[in-house]
This record gives structure tokens, sequence and C-alpha cells, in this order.
């Protein structure tokens, strides 16, 4: 399995594209932006235009010839149109089933566990949560985990590194719960577990993809602002709800090494 298809080579996707090329992958990248695919040339991507309106929009519909689609479209809604993300996934999905691939990563988030001020593990995610738009995200999971192919989710925490970090756009304001733990991944480990799955071949199975180490939000939030220089954020008295979420499953099966 030589030719990977990353759907939406941004922040994360064409860092990832760039890693797996040098890995002597195929790869193939999409993007909304025409203006974008001259960076995905440069780094040795096959580079098409995809837009997804909810139906398939392409100028070429090779970039599903591919072993391993990497599904990697943020969840979003749409003014009058509820279902709008998830009938995007779906026609994606359709597109893939139909190009025979056969094995797939799923980019999904941390947010699908409730607070449930307590460890959470891959068997706490509820139906009932839902990403910063408002689109739940269970359900979204599941439209990639029939029998068509063999998926693996990878549920990512709180991504930062490489120029973005949270802080920057908390500095100054106001947050409760100074003492809850952070769920955060740097984007060289989000980068290092997708290709350790990719190698190892793990598949059909769901890892959270969250640093081991849980600072309190005053310790990751007040050092990201000294090193950033900017103003950290003010912390209130109020304690809040959190979860800490486990990467011990991935720790295990993988025997991945954190950055990180």
């Amino acid at each position: 399995m030589r030719r990977i298809s990353i759907i939406g080579c941004g922040w994360y996707g064409l860092p990832l594209g760039t890693r797996l090329v040098k890995k002597g992958f195929v790869v193939s990248g999409s993007t909304t932006r025409d203006e974008k695919r001259k960076e995905l040339k440069q780094a040795g991507i096959r580079d098409y235009r995809l837009i997804l309106d909810p139906k398939v929009n392409t100028d070429d519909q090779d970039l599903f010839h591919c072993d391993i689609g990497v599904i990697n479209i943020p969840p979003k809604q749409k003014e009058g149109y509820p279902g709008y993300h998830h009938e995007q996934l779906l026609s994606l999905k359709n597109a893939l089933v139909e190009y025979r691939v056969a094995k797939a990563i799923f980019i999904s988030s941390t947010g699908v566990y409730p607070n449930l001020n307590r460890v959470v593990t891959e068997e706490d995610a509820s139906p009932t949560t839902k990403s910063k738009s408002g689109v739940p995200l269970l359900p979204l999971e599941e439209i990639f985990s029939g029998q068509d192919f063999e998926t693996t989710v990878l549920r990512m925490g709180g991504l930062y590194g490489r120029g973005r970090h949270p802080v920057k756009f908390l500095s100054g304001r106001t947050l409760d719960g100074a003492d809850n733990p952070v769920n955060m991944i740097h984007l060289d480990d989000a980068i290092g577990v997708t290709e350790a799955v990719i190698s190892g071949e793990y598949w059909s199975e769901v890892f959270n993809v969250c640093s081991p180490s849980h600072q309190t939000k005053r310790e990751f939030y007040e050092e990201a602002a000294h090193e950033l220089g900017v103003v950290p954020p003010v912390f209130t008295e109020k304690s809040g709800d959190f979860k800490v979420v486990s990467s011990q499953k991935l720790l295990d099966k993988l025997q991945y090494r954190f950055a990180y």
C-alpha cells in the first residue's frame, strides 16, 4: 500500500503529506483553493482541487485512486442546512467506496467526550457532544466505520505547534478552571502517530491522540504566553468541568513515544 490520498491538505494535512512523500509514498492531496496547489506541488504531493458542496466536486477523480484515504475535513455548519457536513462526508465516502479504497484514517476530535470530571477512554464517547461549530461528532466517525473499508479513527486533542497556539487567541481573556488539565497534542506528534498507524497497519481501531502529560490550564497557557511574548489569560476562582483524555491504548498498541 503505497498510494495515499489526503483529503484536506491544510495545517495538518500538508506537513503529513510532506513527511509521507519523504518516506516513499505516492501522495495525493486536496485543497479548496487553487493558489494552495503550488505548495502541494513543491512538497512532491499530487495536487487536486476538491469542493464538497456537499457533493464531491473535483477537477480529477484520480484523487480517489489510492490504497489509503486520510479524511481531514473540519466539521462546519451551513446556515439553514443542519445536515450539511454529514452529507459532505457521505459524498466523500461514496467516492472512496466507488474507487474501492481499502483503508481509511478519519481525523476526529477528543471533543467527542463529555466533561465527566475524570479520565476518559475510547469507550466514553457520547453521541450528544458537538464540535465548536455545533456538529455532533460521533455520527461523523460512524460514517466511515462500517464494512466498506477498514477505518482507524484518530481523536486528536487540542492541536498546536508550528506557528499555531491557542494562547494567541486567549491572550488577555478571562478563563475558568486554572487547575483543570489540558488535553493537547503537538503537530509533530499528530503526524508521528498517523505515520505509525500507516507503517504498523493498525486498522479498524480508535485511538486518542493526546499527550500523556496533562499540565494544568494555568501552567500550559502561562508558559506558552511567556515563550511567545503575549499577555497570558486571567484565571478566575471557578473550577468548571473537565476531562482527562487517556492515550494509554495508543501507548500500549503502537509503542509510540511522544516528542512533546
